[in-house]
C-alpha cells in the first residue's frame, strides 16, 4: 500500500512516498534487543530476543557472523540470557534470519584484571575477584571457569584447586561488563618471593621458618615443603630438606596460603654447597623403609664421624666383585665404600661398594 504526501514549502511542491510496512512484509533491518532465551549453543539455533514490546525469534545458522562488542569473533557459548544484541538480517514479521549478531554485552578489550581472590565457590568453580589492580574504580568481579580455562602457577601448569582466598591473580578472558562477570581463558597465579634467613628446620613436618626484613620490619614466614618443592644448593644442585641449616640465606618462590605462609615451589639455599667425596666406613644401622643407613667413618687420632647415607633410584650398589645387588643385601657391620655428594654429614650416594658382601 502506498500513500502520496504533498505539501507546499515556500511555493515549491515537495513530494514523498512512504511505504506502510505490513506485519508480513519482508525487509532487511537491524534490531537491537535483550536475549531472553536460546535453544542451545550448537548451530543452527534459535534465539528469543525482546526489542521494546516485540519478541523476535532469531534464526542463527553456520553462515551467521557472531562478534563481540568491539568486533572480535564470538560463539553462542559466550552468549547468556540478558545480553544486549544488535542483529542484522532479514525480518519477516517477528522472525529474523540473522546474517550478523553483535553481542554488545561481552568484550575482550580491557578484559585483563589483576586482583585478589575474595572467595571461592569450589562447586561452581568460580571465584570473586577484587580488581583493584589496575582497575580501582570497578566493583568486585565474578570469575567463571570452564573446561577451556588454563591455570598457571608461575611457569607451571596448575588447576582450579591451586587457587586460594587471598592469592593475587591475573585473569584474562571475556568480560560481561554489565554483569561484572569474567569468563576466564587464563588465570595466572602470582608467586610470592622471599629473601630471608632460615630460623628453624623441621623435616618431619616438612616446614621451614624464614625471617625476612624490609626496612625495620621483620616478618616470620612458614614455608611448607610439598611434593612439588625443589630445593637447590648454591651451585643449583638439587638437595634435600635435611641439607638446609639454620642461618642459611634462602630465596623462596611459592604460592601464598595466608598472610605469612606459603607452599614452596623453589628454594635456593645459598648457604648450602654439595661436595663430591669418597667415604670408607662401617654400616652401623639400616633404615629399609627410607633406604638410608648410618656410616661410621674413622678419622685421625681414632676419632669417628657418623654419616647418614641416602640412596636414590640412580644409586648403584655392588658387591666385592662388582656385581650389582639390591639395597636389601646390605648388612649392618659390613665394611663399605660410598661415593657421592654431601652437605654436612648427609651423603647422597652415587655408588656403594659392600666389600664384605660375598660374590654371588
Amino acid at each position: 500500500m502506498k500513500k502520496l504526501l504533498v505539501r507546499s514549502v515556500g511555493g515549491t511542491i515537495a513530494a514523498a512516498v512512504m511505504v506502510l510496512a505490513l506485519p508480513w512484509a519482508v525487509h532487511a533491518a537491524t534490531v537491537e534487543g535483550s536475549l531472553v532465551a536460546m535453544s542451545g549453543t550448537s548451530l543452527p539455533a534459535v534465539l528469543t530476543v525482546q526489542s521494546g514490546a516485540t519478541t523476535y525469534a532469531v534464526n542463527v545458522t553456520v553462515d551467521t557472523k557472531l562478534v563481540r562488542k568491539f568486533g572480535g569473533p564470538s560463539s553462542l557459548e559466550e552468549f547468556a540470557v540478558g545480553d544486549l544484541l544488535s542483529i542484522e538480517g532479514t525480518v519477516t514479521g517477528t522472525t529474523i534470519d540473522a546474517t550478523k549478531i553483535k553481542n554488545l554485552s561481552i568484550q575482550r578489550k580491557s578484559s585483563l584484571f589483576w586482583g585478589k581472590i575474595l572467595s571461592i565457590d569450589a562447586t561452581a568453580k568460580s571465584f570473586m575477584l577484587d580488581p583493584s589492580k589496575p582497575k580501582k574504580n570497578l566493583p568486585d568481579q565474578t570469575v567463571l571457569t570452564n573446561s577451556k580455562t588454563k591455570v598457571f602457577q608461575g611457569n607451571r601448569a596448575g588447576d582450579f584447586d591451586d587457587l586460594a582466598v587471598g592469592m593475587t591473580v591475573k585473569v584474562i578472558g571475556v568480560w560481561r561488563k554489565s554483569q561484572n562477570q569474567l569468563t576466564a581463558d587464563r588465570i595466572l597465579i602470582k608467586l610470592t618471593e622471599l629473601n630471608g634467613t632460615v630460623t628453624a628446620v623441621d623435616c618431619t613436618a616438612n616446614t621451614l621458618m624464614v625471617k625476612t626484613k624490609k626496612g625495620k620490619q621483620e616478618t616470620s614466614w612458614t614455608v611448607n615443603l610439598t611434593s612439588d618443592t625443589v630445593i637447590r644448593d648454591k651451585n643449583l644442585n638439587q638437595i634435600a630438606c635435611g641439607d638446609v641449616r639454620v642461618d642459611h640465606r634462602v630465596h623462596v618462590r611459592g604460592l601464598r596460603t595466608d598472610a605469612t605462609s606459603l607452599n614452596a615451589l623453589q628454594i635456593w639455599d645459598r648457604g648450602a654447597k654439595k661436595t663430591q667425596n669418597t667415604w670408607n666406613g662401617e654400616i652401623t644401622s639400616i633404615d629399609s623403609t627410607n633406604k638410608t643407613f648410618e656410616l661410621k667413618v674413622k678419622g685421625k687420632k681414632n676419632s669417628t664421624t657418623s654419616y647418614t647415607v641416602m640412596t636414590t633410584v640412580e644409586t648403584i650398589i655392588v658387591n666385592d666383585n662388582g656385581t650389582v645387588v639390591a639395597f636389601t643385601d646390605l648388612v649392618v657391620g659390613h665394611d663399605v665404600q660410598v661415593r657421592g655428594t654431601s652437605i654436612g654429614t648427609n651423603v647422597t650416594a652415587n655408588l656403594i661398594l659392600d666389600k664384605d658382601l660375598p660374590a654371588s
